[in-house]
């Protein structure tokens, strides 16, 4: 047997997984290309085409008018709202990377990611919906300028485009990833076909594109989520059995999981991580650009609060059941599956072998780790479901995917071309140039999302570092504009970019090796090399301090807005920097009116920055009106 599996996989470290560690050679996966590519592969093509048609046509819908295009006209249902932002939640990164998470580590791992999202919705329903509907906004970083200034506006802008194309990243691998696979093509090749496809509609009708092909891609992934986690519980259970890697079998959810460091032990627990990644989800996505858009163009505040309370309830209990699904994938085609590939020279002392006599040996010198599968979900669709079944799952996914990558091409593209390019006057200031100067955009930022792509094909790491990004340094100085009204433009300033500069400062300066793992008292001894005898493995002390830089910096940019909001009460008018750039710093709510406004001492008027072109968006014109306001 030895033989004929150096043989049939040579090189790949078969040799030594059976001569050292006893273990079987990997089974060959049984379905073959063609059955992947005719039987799922079509399917799911046949309905991404199907999207793209959808979206197309609602370029009739847009009749050139920028506000039907970016908020759809500020007409959305209850019932789109709910299914446009549950959508947006339940990506790739938060199906497909959930599942990944669940089946490599537990459910916990991935049902993070749903529970923070929706703790996202709710606090976006309960807190934020109302007021933000009520300002009548096209774009998110309009509060900061209606509230902080021009200043407040282009750090907010930045960092919501750096957030986001880390998002749309992570959506195009979770696309490509199964069209990869389903087709046996390279994952890079997979990206650019995605971006393409996904672009195309996004471009023609905006966010009518965008929401009418959500209600489609949320039944049908809604759906295909449900039907397929009940099959997988029904028909394998969501837990291996007791077996050769799980001496005491295994459960569908450990309790303690996320209040015990130890839960798991001799595994690792990454307990902290997956906190902090709650707290990043709950908060970050409030700084999202596709969440508040659909907030924004909802037929009233009443709509937008219910549609993210319900989406909320949607995603959490939709997700849950995704976790769920991965415990299946992991029992099918983990590290007791007859498909199980392991690296050896692993080493745990703590660690206990169950022999084949029965008897369990506690530590081994040399022992053998489980090389994980990224298609191991993929694979349990396409092998053990039903060929209907598992080419539903597969279009789950994939529509999962789409109705967030869209959604974040055309926020990308709004941003940059409302709130910056506008900036720059002339052509780009003119207002009846914004809808082609937008849909230009939305080619940059798909190629620079699909090659962030190619470089990081983690869909649920690439959803964390997305909304890190807007968690460190906007989302205080967002509720602090809402509910605090002592909050001053400095202060406000002050706080986006300290509590930014910190988090990228933390990401460097903090020990992580990967390990996910915080030392603690019990944690270290019961994980790997961190033992006090480490003889038998001569190896660094595990070291990882994940999460723990996710939640200094916000904290710390609550500190700047408070100290430096409460300090200024003693400058003159409130404001320690005096005429310092000064138009600014100045909300927009408090700016005059063209022509009647005072020139500010070391200040600039609109003109210094937009030549001769009409008020900048969020400028108050002659009627009293902002510039960006529409009549609803």
């Amino acid at each position: 047997m030895a033989d004929a599996c150096t043989c049939a996989i040579a090189g790949s470290g078969c040799e030594d997984q059976f001569t050292q560690c006893g273990i079987p050679c990997p089974q060959a996966f049984p379905t073959s290309a063609y059955d992947l590519a005719v039987t799922y592969g079509v399917p799911v093509v046949c309905f991404m085409a199907l999207f793209l048609i959808i979206g197309l046509l609602t370029i009739l819908r847009v009749r050139g008018d920028p506000e039907n295009f970016f908020v759809c006209g500020r007409s959305l249902p209850l019932f789109v709202v709910t299914m446009t932002l549950a959508s947006q939640s339940l990506d790739s990164s938060g199906a497909l990377g959930n599942v990944i998470l669940s089946y490599k580590f537990h459910f916990w791992d991935g049902a993070v990611l749903p529970i923070g999202l929706a703790c996202c919705l709710f606090m976006n329903g309960f807190f934020l919906a109302k007021p933000l509907h009520q300002m009548n906004l096209l774009t998110l970083p309009d509060f900061f300028k209606r509230k902080y200034g021009y200043i407040a506006e282009v750090c907010a802008c930045i960092l919501c485009m750096v957030s986001f194309i880390f998002l749309l990243a992570g959506n195009f691998v979770g696309t490509s990833t199964l069209l990869g696979f389903l087709f046996n093509i390279d994952q890079d090749s997979a990206t650019w076909i995605t971006a393409i496809a996904i672009w195309a509609y996004t471009a023609a009708g905006g966010l009518f594109s965008v929401a009418y092909t959500d209600v489609l891609q949320a039944g049908l992934g809604w759906t295909g989520i449900l039907v397929g986690s009940i099959y997988a519980f029904v028909h394998f259970g969501a837990s291996p059995d007791k077996g050769p890697a799980y001496p005491y079998g295994d459960t569908p959810i450990v309790w303690g999981g996320m209040r015990d460091g130890d839960a798991y032990a001799p595994f690792p627990n990454a307990i902290m991580f997956n906190w902090s990644t709650i707290f990043v989800l709950a908060f970050g996505n409030l700084m999202a650009l596709d969440f508040q858009a659909r907030t924004f163009a909802s037929r009233s505040w009443q709509v937008a609060k219910w549609g993210n309370i319900l989406a909320g309830i949607a995603t959490i209990v939709l997700g849950l059941f995704w976790s769920f699904v991965g415990g299946t994938a992991r029992k099918l085609y983990g590290p007791q599956s007859p498909y199980a590939e392991f690296r050896v020279d692993s080493c745990s002392t703590d660690l206990e072998l169950l022999n084949p006599d029965g008897t369990i040996t506690k530590g081994a010198a040399s022992c053998a780790e489980w090389v994980f599968d990224p298609n191991g979900p993929l694979k349990m669709f396409t092998n053990e479901f039903p060929p209907f079944l598992g080419a539903w799952m597969m279009i789950s996914i994939v529509a999962a995917s789409m109705s967030t990558a869209d959604g974040a091409i055309l926020a990308l593209s709004t941003v940059a071309s409302h709130n910056l390019a506008r900036k720059l006057g002339g052509w780009f200031g003119d207002s009846k140039n914004l809808l082609t100067l937008t849909r230009v955009t939305t080619i940059i930022w798909t190629v620079v999302a699909a090659l962030v792509a190619t470089f990081n094909a983690d869909p649920g790491a690439l959803l964390i570092v997305a909304f890190d990004c807007v968690f460190a340094g906007t989302v205080v100085p967002l509720f602090a504009g809402v509910y605090w009204k002592k909050t001053t433009p400095n202060a406000a300033i002050a706080s986006i970019v300290g509590g930014s500069v910190l988090r990228g400062i933390l990401q460097f300066a903090l020990p992580k090796d990967g390990s996910l793992v915080l030392l603690g008292p019990t944690t270290a001894k019961a994980y790997g090399p961190s033992v006090e005898d480490v003889a038998q493995c001569v190896q660094p002390r595990l070291q990882d301090w994940s999460g723990v830089d996710s939640l200094i910096a916000p904290a710390f940019s609550l500190f700047l807005i408070v100290t430096i909001s409460l300090f200024e009460r003693s400058c003159a008018k409130g404001d320690c920097l005096g005429g310092f750039l000064k138009r600014w710093r100045t909300p927009t709510d408090e700016m005059k009116p063209p022509g009647e406004e005072k020139e500010l001492a070391g200040g600039m008027s609109p003109s210094t920055f937009a030549g001769d072109s009409p008020p900048l968006p969020g400028s108050p014109t002659k009627s009293g009106k902002y510039s960006d306001d529409t009549d609803v």
